[in-house]
Protein backbone atom coordinates (compact mmCIF):
# COMPACT_ATOMS: atom_id res chain seq x y z
CA UNK A 1 0.00 0.00 0.00
CA UNK A 2 1.33 3.13 -0.81
CA UNK A 3 -1.67 5.60 0.26
CA UNK A 4 -0.64 8.00 2.67
CA UNK A 5 -2.76 7.66 6.08
CA UNK A 6 -1.02 10.78 8.08
CA UNK A 7 0.48 13.71 6.57
CA UNK A 8 2.16 16.25 8.13
CA UNK A 9 2.61 19.60 6.85
CA UNK A 10 4.49 22.76 8.19
CA UNK A 11 3.35 21.82 11.77
CA UNK A 12 4.57 24.12 14.54
CA UNK A 13 3.93 24.16 18.53
CA UNK A 14 4.49 26.42 21.00
CA UNK A 15 3.08 25.51 24.74
CA UNK A 16 2.06 28.60 26.47
CA UNK A 17 4.65 29.25 28.78
CA UNK A 18 6.60 30.19 25.47
CA UNK A 19 8.86 26.49 25.18
CA UNK A 20 9.13 25.95 21.45
CA UNK A 21 8.28 22.50 20.94
CA UNK A 22 8.23 22.14 17.53
CA UNK A 23 9.17 23.68 14.42
CA UNK A 24 7.93 23.36 10.80
CA UNK A 25 7.78 19.46 10.86
CA UNK A 26 6.59 17.72 7.64
CA UNK A 27 6.56 14.41 7.05
CA UNK A 28 3.94 11.50 5.83
CA UNK A 29 3.39 7.77 7.05
CA UNK A 30 1.86 5.60 4.21
CA UNK A 31 -0.87 2.98 5.24
CA UNK A 32 0.74 -0.12 6.91
CA UNK A 33 4.07 1.55 7.35
CA UNK A 34 5.54 1.55 11.42
CA UNK A 35 7.37 4.66 11.35
CA UNK A 36 9.83 5.25 14.78
CA UNK A 37 9.72 8.47 16.39
CA UNK A 38 13.78 9.08 18.11
CA UNK A 39 15.27 11.93 20.12
CA UNK A 40 16.66 13.07 22.86
CA UNK A 41 14.54 13.80 26.08
CA UNK A 42 13.15 17.33 24.99
CA UNK A 43 13.28 16.45 21.48
CA UNK A 44 9.34 17.37 20.51
CA UNK A 45 8.01 13.51 20.62
CA UNK A 46 5.73 13.25 22.78
CA UNK A 47 4.48 17.02 21.74
CA UNK A 48 4.25 15.72 18.06
CA UNK A 49 2.23 12.39 19.10
CA UNK A 50 -0.39 14.69 20.95
CA UNK A 51 -0.87 16.48 17.41
CA UNK A 52 -1.90 13.04 15.72
CA UNK A 53 -5.55 12.88 17.49
CA UNK A 54 -6.03 16.25 17.97
CA UNK A 55 -4.95 16.49 21.80
CA UNK A 56 -2.79 19.14 20.95
CA UNK A 57 -3.78 22.09 18.79
CA UNK A 58 -0.96 23.19 16.15
CA UNK A 59 -0.34 26.66 16.08
CA UNK A 60 0.54 26.74 12.40
CA UNK A 61 0.46 23.72 9.62
CA UNK A 62 -1.72 20.98 9.03
CA UNK A 63 -2.39 17.45 10.84
CA UNK A 64 -4.46 14.76 8.23
CA UNK A 65 -5.51 11.57 9.25
CA UNK A 66 -7.03 9.26 6.23
CA UNK A 67 -7.44 12.45 4.42
CA UNK A 68 -9.32 14.30 7.08
CA UNK A 69 -8.20 17.47 8.56
CA UNK A 70 -7.02 17.37 12.61
CA UNK A 71 -9.40 20.20 13.59
CA UNK A 72 -11.97 20.89 16.49
CA UNK A 73 -14.79 19.96 13.96
CA UNK A 74 -13.71 16.56 12.96
CA UNK A 75 -12.17 15.55 15.58
CA UNK A 76 -14.35 12.89 17.06
CA UNK A 77 -13.83 11.32 13.49
CA UNK A 78 -10.09 11.52 13.75
CA UNK A 79 -10.22 9.89 17.16
CA UNK A 80 -11.97 6.82 15.39
CA UNK A 81 -9.36 6.62 13.39
CA UNK A 82 -6.48 7.02 15.97
CA UNK A 83 -5.53 4.86 19.11
CA UNK A 84 -3.08 6.42 21.20
CA UNK A 85 -1.27 4.36 23.96
CA UNK A 86 0.70 6.52 26.93
CA UNK A 87 3.92 5.88 28.77
CA UNK A 88 2.60 5.65 32.02
CA UNK A 89 -0.68 2.73 31.66
CA UNK A 90 -2.07 4.17 34.99
CA UNK A 91 -2.99 7.39 33.26
CA UNK A 92 -4.82 5.18 30.88
CA UNK A 93 -6.47 2.47 33.36
CA UNK A 94 -9.25 4.49 35.28
CA UNK A 95 -12.30 2.30 35.74
CA UNK A 96 -12.96 0.09 38.04
CA UNK A 97 -12.02 -3.52 36.08
CA UNK A 98 -10.25 -4.48 32.76
CA UNK A 99 -13.40 -5.08 31.38
CA UNK A 100 -14.77 -1.57 32.31
CA UNK A 101 -11.60 -0.09 31.14
CA UNK A 102 -11.32 -2.04 27.15
CA UNK A 103 -15.25 -1.08 27.10
CA UNK A 104 -14.98 2.88 27.68
CA UNK A 105 -13.91 4.00 24.40
CA UNK A 106 -16.34 1.34 22.06
CA UNK A 107 -19.20 2.88 24.85
CA UNK A 108 -18.19 6.72 23.73
CA UNK A 109 -18.27 5.61 20.22
CA UNK A 110 -22.26 4.50 20.17
CA UNK A 111 -21.15 0.43 19.86
CA UNK A 112 -24.19 -1.83 20.78
CA UNK A 113 -23.98 -3.95 24.01
CA UNK A 114 -22.78 -6.92 21.76
CA UNK A 115 -20.68 -5.19 19.63
CA UNK A 116 -18.95 -3.88 22.97
CA UNK A 117 -18.39 -7.66 24.64
CA UNK A 118 -16.97 -8.56 21.13
CA UNK A 119 -14.32 -5.94 21.06
CA UNK A 120 -13.44 -5.89 24.72
CA UNK A 121 -13.39 -9.75 24.05
CA UNK A 122 -11.10 -9.45 20.74
CA UNK A 123 -8.92 -6.93 21.78
CA UNK A 124 -7.84 -8.87 25.56
CA UNK A 125 -7.49 -11.72 23.48
CA UNK A 126 -4.77 -9.95 21.17
CA UNK A 127 -2.98 -8.68 23.77
CA UNK A 128 -2.86 -12.63 25.13
CA UNK A 129 -5.30 -11.07 28.45
CA UNK A 130 -8.11 -13.20 27.46
CA UNK A 131 -10.53 -14.19 30.92
CA UNK A 132 -8.97 -11.27 33.26
CA UNK A 133 -12.36 -8.76 32.00
CA UNK A 134 -13.22 -9.16 35.95
CA UNK A 135 -9.89 -7.91 37.29
CA UNK A 136 -9.05 -4.50 39.32
CA UNK A 137 -7.17 -2.58 36.38
CA UNK A 138 -4.88 -1.36 39.36
CA UNK A 139 -4.42 -4.52 40.79
CA UNK A 140 -2.01 -5.87 37.64
CA UNK A 141 1.44 -6.32 37.33
CA UNK A 142 2.99 -3.40 34.97
CA UNK A 143 3.42 -5.40 32.49
CA UNK A 144 -0.18 -6.46 32.34
CA UNK A 145 -1.53 -2.73 32.86
CA UNK A 146 0.71 -2.15 29.32
CA UNK A 147 -1.08 -4.98 27.53
CA UNK A 148 -4.45 -3.45 28.94
CA UNK A 149 -3.88 0.21 27.79
CA UNK A 150 -3.30 -1.40 24.41
CA UNK A 151 -6.19 -3.35 24.54
CA UNK A 152 -8.30 -0.10 25.27
CA UNK A 153 -6.75 1.30 22.16
CA UNK A 154 -7.23 -1.82 19.76
CA UNK A 155 -10.76 -2.15 20.91
CA UNK A 156 -11.91 0.87 19.04
CA UNK A 157 -10.26 -0.94 16.15
CA UNK A 158 -7.80 2.37 15.03
CA UNK A 159 -6.51 2.70 11.55
CA UNK A 160 -3.05 3.93 13.41
CA UNK A 161 -1.67 3.08 16.61
CA UNK A 162 -0.26 5.46 18.34
CA UNK A 163 2.58 4.64 21.34
CA UNK A 164 4.57 6.55 23.56
CA UNK A 165 7.80 4.79 24.81
CA UNK A 166 6.13 1.42 24.99
CA UNK A 167 8.51 -0.71 26.56
CA UNK A 168 9.90 1.59 29.32
CA UNK A 169 9.53 0.13 32.69
CA UNK A 170 8.99 -3.45 31.32
CA UNK A 171 11.60 -6.17 32.47
CA UNK A 172 12.88 -7.92 29.31
CA UNK A 173 10.61 -10.98 29.20
CA UNK A 174 7.43 -8.53 28.94
CA UNK A 175 9.45 -6.12 26.36
CA UNK A 176 10.39 -9.18 24.04
CA UNK A 177 6.21 -10.06 24.64
CA UNK A 178 5.21 -6.79 23.90
CA UNK A 179 7.80 -6.62 20.59
CA UNK A 180 6.06 -9.53 19.21
CA UNK A 181 2.82 -8.62 19.85
CA UNK A 182 3.15 -5.50 17.89
CA UNK A 183 5.42 -7.10 15.31
CA UNK A 184 2.06 -9.50 14.48
CA UNK A 185 0.06 -6.42 13.89
CA UNK A 186 -1.01 -5.11 10.68
CA UNK A 187 -1.84 -1.69 11.45
CA UNK A 188 -0.11 1.29 11.03
CA UNK A 189 1.99 2.02 13.90
CA UNK A 190 3.89 5.39 15.35
CA UNK A 191 6.29 4.41 18.17
CA UNK A 192 8.09 7.32 20.05
CA UNK A 193 10.86 5.76 22.00
CA UNK A 194 14.23 5.66 23.36
CA UNK A 195 14.58 2.45 22.61
CA UNK A 196 16.38 1.74 19.68
CA UNK A 197 16.67 -1.71 19.72
CA UNK A 198 12.76 -1.40 19.79
CA UNK A 199 12.93 0.54 16.73
CA UNK A 200 15.41 -2.00 14.58
CA UNK A 201 12.94 -4.37 15.21
CA UNK A 202 9.58 -3.16 14.30
CA UNK A 203 10.15 0.28 12.50
CA UNK A 204 10.56 0.56 8.44
CA UNK A 205 11.07 3.92 8.51
CA UNK A 206 12.49 6.49 11.43
CA UNK A 207 12.11 9.89 12.22
CA UNK A 208 14.79 11.65 14.59
CA UNK A 209 13.77 14.96 16.54
CA UNK A 210 15.95 17.09 18.29
CA UNK A 211 14.99 20.81 20.51
CA UNK A 212 11.80 20.63 18.21
CA UNK A 213 13.36 20.20 14.97
CA UNK A 214 13.27 16.98 12.03
CA UNK A 215 16.79 16.77 12.31
CA UNK A 216 16.77 13.58 9.72
CA UNK A 217 14.53 10.79 8.58
CA UNK A 218 15.01 7.51 6.39
CA UNK A 219 15.61 4.36 6.27
CA UNK A 220 16.17 2.10 9.67
CA UNK A 221 18.33 -0.22 8.83
CA UNK A 222 20.63 2.98 7.39
CA UNK A 223 19.84 5.94 10.08
CA UNK A 224 20.22 3.28 13.09
CA UNK A 225 23.73 2.26 12.14
CA UNK A 226 25.53 5.90 11.38
CA UNK A 227 27.12 6.02 14.79
CA UNK A 228 27.75 10.15 14.13
CA UNK A 229 24.45 11.42 13.35
CA UNK A 230 23.01 9.60 16.45
CA UNK A 231 25.68 10.94 18.63
CA UNK A 232 24.89 14.13 17.15
CA UNK A 233 21.25 14.37 18.31
CA UNK A 234 21.97 12.78 21.60
CA UNK A 235 21.77 9.20 20.82
CA UNK A 236 23.75 5.78 20.57
CA UNK A 237 23.87 2.58 18.65
CA UNK A 238 21.41 0.47 18.85
CA UNK A 239 23.01 -2.31 21.43
CA UNK A 240 22.68 -5.22 18.77
CA UNK A 241 24.45 -3.04 16.30
CA UNK A 242 27.37 -2.30 18.91
CA UNK A 243 27.45 -5.96 19.51
CA UNK A 244 28.16 -7.10 15.23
Amino acid sequence: MTEKILEIENLSYTYPDGINALNNINFNVKMGESLGVIGPNGAGKSTLLLHINGVLKQNNGRVRVCGIEVNQTNIFEVRKKVGVVFQDPDTQLFMPTVFDDVAFGPINLGFSTKEVRESVGGALSKVDMSNTENRISHHLSFGEKKRISLATVLSMDPDILVLDEPSSNLDPRHRRELIKLLKASTLTKIIATHDLDLVLELCSRVIVLNKGNLAAQGDSDALLKDKDLLELHGLELPLTIKER
